[in-house]
């Protein structure tokens, strides 16, 4: 996953995570030299298992994710693992709109892998993922305006710019930002990609093995940053 914005839903039944320090160039290729962060997931079973869990936290907020695993013939096993996030209040507060809130979440992504042993010396393993993110984009506290031209100064300024709210620069709260209600500030990401990686044991000592994947990432309409009302 070359840019982080793929990564989104990159947290999905691991086993582990490993980050490495950069340069990894030896070990990853190319456009690793600030390292790497490895996310190790979760394999198919040689017997059926499955799982679920959840839980619910401040904002109204539900996490639901489950699996199953297990073998579908004698040398083919698949896994299949889902998880949906969704919060029904913002954690954002409006500083001119007391009771308007940001920052839903509305979050799922799904995996599912096979791995298939035809021989005894080769390997295939075939990944599948997607992700989907309709969630309220979060916006900046804005805590003053500048004028860029020093000469006309607030002059020439909109008044939607002069007269915007802004949040206390000394504030502790958070929470506090304000936004454009004029507007929809939920994302429109979504992420699908699949990976094949075929390992061929020449010998004991000799393996070939060849990887090629595919992603494609959209966000479209996104609201990057969001808010602040000019």
């Amino acid at each position: 996953l070359p840019f982080s914005f793929m990564t989104k839903g990159a947290s999905l039944d691991l086993e582990r995570v490993e980050v490495l320090k950069g340069p990894q160039g030896t070990l990853y290729g190319r456009n690793t030299t600030g390292g790497a962060i490895n996310y190790i997931v979760n394999k198919p079973t040689d017997t059926l298992s499955w799982g679920a869990s959840g839980t619910y936290s401040r904002f109204e907020t539900t996490e639901v994710s489950a699996f199953v695993s297990g073998p579908i013939t004698e040398r083919l096993r698949a896994r299949i693992a889902i998880k949906d996030m969704q919060s029904r209040k913002g954690w954002q507060k409006s500083v001119s709109r007391p009771d308007d809130e940001l920052g839903t979440v509305d979050r799922q992504a799904l995996r599912a892998l096979a791995e298939w042993t035809p021989t005894d010396t080769l390997d295939v393993r075939l990944s599948f993922d997607m992700w989907r993110d309709r969630s309220e984009a979060q916006t900046p506290q804005a805590i003053a305006v500048i004028p860029q031209n020093p000469f006309t100064g607030a002059a020439v300024q909109s008044p939607r710019v002069e007269n915007a709210e802004l949040v206390p620069v000394d504030t502790d709260d958070n929470r506090i930002a304000d936004w454009s209600n004029e507007f929809d500030w939920h994302l429109n990401d979504k992420f699908m990609g699949g990976a094949l990686n075929l390992r061929w044991s020449i010998t004991d000592d000799l393996s070939l093995t060849s990887i090629s994947s595919y992603g494609d990432a959209r966000s479209d309409g996104s609201m990057l940053p969001a808010g602040l009302d000019a």
